[in-house]
């Protein structure tokens, strides 16, 4: 369970998290839909394919990539792209 609430792995879950290595599941669009502005998300379990939230709407979502990047998601696209936990200190 992540610190804010979310929760995108299962019992049944084989891939882990490149950063924290907990185990997780492919994103469903319900669960892009709950993402909200300003939330860290990762690219196919890279410690290195990082990027922010910045818009979320009712057919997808905008991710600014830490490389300079930005692009729209639809949310039934984001299998690849996980949520970043919140760091707890």
């Amino acid at each position: 369970m992540l610190n804010n609430g979310g929760s995108y792995r299962t019992a049944k879950s084989n891939s882990r998290c490149g950063v924290c290595e907990q185990p997780i599941e492919l994103m469903t669009g319900d669960q892009s839909r709950l993402l909200k502005v300003g939330d860290r998300v990762c690219w196919e379990r890279s410690t290195t394919d990082l990027g922010t939230v910045k818009s979320n709407s009712w057919g997808g979502l905008v991710v600014a990539w830490d490389d300079g990047r930005t692009n729209s998601i639809h949310h039934n696209d984001m299998k690849q792209v996980e949520r970043m936990p919140v760091k707890t200190e």
